[in-house]
């Protein structure tokens, strides 16, 4: 090397190499999560407990993304808010599964079912628009694609929202086809939105790092 030059060196040190694996195996578990919970649960079906497989999955995904591997990897940079608010998630999405697999649904009028099931979607959306602020505003992951839990979490909630308007506006045969349509459209839009975070999650993860520039002036004698 020549005096005066600089040279750019790759970061590989081992804070690297955990925030690496922390988002590669959280991305893998947010898609693996999609493919048993949807794709493959039929074939499950006859396993018991099969039914908490997808959650727990998801849940220990957004755990890893919460607080990292050895505190490197977390897209909140474990500030308290963002940590929290994914941590509840994950705890909430296991729990709620587990409310619903143990409630006899004869048990509950169909009103009571609604509300319940209205509370524990209003309690997850307000917890992933939480955390999905707080990982933007954390700058961990690069721009613009700390906004996509944001776009996330939007393309989930349109459909919910809907469905929600149509129950306040009246059952009818027109209005029971476009839930049913609303329905499946809200499966394959949170199956997919789940699915396109982890891709991106791994693929970010497998991104050469910053680079850090060492200066080699060669000092005066």
């Amino acid at each position: 090397m020549l005096p005066g030059v600089t040279s750019a060196l790759p970061r590989n040190d081992a804070t690297t190499r955990d925030a690496r694996r922390a988002w590669t195996i959280g991305g893998a578990l947010l898609i693996v999560s999609t493919l048993v919970g949807t794709i493959a649960a039929p074939m499950l079906w006859t396993i018991p407990g099969s039914g908490f497989a997808g959650p727990a999955l998801f849940s220990i995904a957004l755990l890893i993304f919460a607080f990292g591997i050895r505190r490197a990897g977390s897209v909140t940079a474990r500030r308290p808010l963002g940590t929290g608010a994914l941590a509840v998630l994950a705890l909430w999405t296991f729990a709620s599964r587990f409310v619903w697999d143990f409630i006899p649904d004869e048990s509950l009028a169909l009103d009571q079912q609604v509300v319940l099931g209205t509370v524990g979607t209003l309690m997850a959306a307000i917890l992933a628009a939480v955390a999905a602020v707080q990982v933007a505003r954390a700058g961990v992951v690069p721009s613009p694609w700390n906004w996509a839990p944001f776009w996330a979490l939007i393309a989930v909630i349109v459909p919910s929202l809907l469905q929600l308007l149509i129950f306040a506006v009246g059952s009818s045969s027109s209005s029971q086809a476009a839930v049913t349509v609303l329905v499946g459209l809200d499966q394959l839009v949170r199956s997919t939105a789940v699915v396109f975070l982890g891709v991106l999650a791994i693929v970010l993860a497998t991104r050469p790092a910053s680079t850090r520039t060492v200066s080699i002036i060669a000092p005066r004698r």
